[in-house]
Parts: structure tokens; sequence; C-alpha cells
């Protein structure tokens, strides 16, 4: 068979990838196709050819385009990572506006404390003056300034973990 049967082959493998062959062909067969195990087996290895008709069948079982089952395993891996990298950034992002959105909220209630604090004349002992301005400069703004910095720094010196991140914080700060 011709190279692009064996790319299509090894790309329809790839695509499959946890799903069992048999499992790809009782859904071609629920879709009016002649398809068993070794069906699947003889395209994967590019000794059949997938018909156009069938193509559109099995996109769909596989949940990518036609188009995708054209392509290179190491192309549509890539573009798999991309797309994970996409997802990803997303989620950290929405954590990213929830987390500054407490930010403010808990900055919001500390100053409803320090304030009646004050109007009731309460001196306060447990807390010091320091740390009360150490805490109110710690604003979306200025964490949005001191993740640029991290950027900044090296490859060395950058944290790799939220541990090392925390201990690097410990470190500024103590």
């Amino acid at each position: 068979m011709a190279d692009r049967e064996r790319l299509i082959g090894a790309t329809v493998s790839f695509l499959r990838d946890a799903i069992p062959q048999q499992a790809v062909a009782n859904a071609m067969r629920e879709r009016g196709h002649r398809w068993s195990q070794s069906t699947v087996w003889a395209i994967e290895k590019g000794e059949r050819r997938l018909l156009l008709s069938e193509a559109a069948d099995l996109a769909e079982i596989l949940d990518v385009s036609v188009e995708a089952l054209l392509k290179r395993p190491d192309e549509i891996g890539l573009q798999s990572e991309i797309a994970s990298e996409c997802r990803s950034i997303g989620l950290l992002y929405n954590e990213a506006i929830w987390t500054m959105h407490e930010l403010s909220a808990a900055q919001d209630v500390l100053q409803r404390y320090l304030d009646d604090a004050e109007r009731k004349g309460i001196r306060l002992t447990l807390v010091t003056e320091a740390t009360i301005h150490n805490v109110k400069k710690m604003t979306s703004r200025q964490a949005l300034e001191e993740a640029e910095d991290l950027k900044d720094l090296g490859n060395q010196d950058r944290p790799r973990t939220r541990e090392d991140f925390d201990a690097m914080r410990k470190l500024d700060r103590g």
C-alpha cells in the first residue's frame, strides 16, 4: 500500500490511543460500516484503505476532524500539546481572577476591621503596624508586578514548584 495509507493508519492509531480497536469497530458497525477489530488493525497498519465515507464516521468517533486523519501523528501530538496548554492557561487564568477577587474582598474586610478598631479606640497589640502595612501592600497590582519579576528571573533562580516558590518567599520575608 502507498505511504499515504500508512500515514493515515499511523494517525488513526495515534488518535485512537486508549480506545480499544474492538470499540472503534463496534462504533463503526453502529454507523452502518462492515468493520471488525481486524479492519481497524488493517487500516492502522496501512494494509487497508480508509474510504471517505468511513473517514467522516471514524473522525466523529475519535472526536477529531476528517482533516486530522490526514496529518502526521507528530503534528497531531504537537497540536494536542498546544491545545492542552491553552486549556491549562485558561484554567489558571480563571483561578487567578478568582484569587484576585478573594484578595480584594479580604483587603476590604481587613480595612473594615481596622476602621472599626479605630472608631472604638482599640489599640492593636496582637498585630504590629508593620504587619498591617505589609498586608495592605498585598494588592492585585503588586501580585502582578511580583509575577512579572518572577518571569524575569533567570532559569536557575526561577522556582519550579509551588514549594520552591513558598520557600523563596519565606527567605525574601525573613
